[in-house]
């Protein structure tokens, strides 16, 4: 069994304060946090607290067992380089702006 690891596509607002909030609660440690951004200003923060950064979005839902999905409405061009088939053993929340 591989080791858990939660994904956020996006990392604007709202996964802030997600991953905050888990970070914060000691329920998830940082190194078990995965995160993507096409902007890497914002993926700086997370990086700094100890959460893993990963290169693209079809290698984060290989990576992770849950991806929440937090990106801008015009950002879904992201979600189309993820094959159909890499969501299969993927559970996703889906919150898009």
């Amino acid at each position: 069994m591989k080791k858990f690891i939660l994904g956020f596509i996006g990392t604007g607002n709202i996964a802030t304060a997600i991953i905050n909030g888990v970070i914060t609660s000691g329920y998830i440690k940082p190194e078990c946090i995965a995160v993507f951004d096409t902007n890497s200003d914002k993926i700086t923060p997370f990086i700094n607290s100890g959460c893993m950064f990963i290169s693209n979005s079809a290698e984060l839902t290989k990576q992770c067992e849950f991806v929440f999905l937090t990106n801008k409405s015009h950002l879904h061009p992201v979600y189309s380089k993820i094959r159909r088939s890499q969501w299969k053993n993927v559970d996703t929340i889906g919150i898009i702006g």
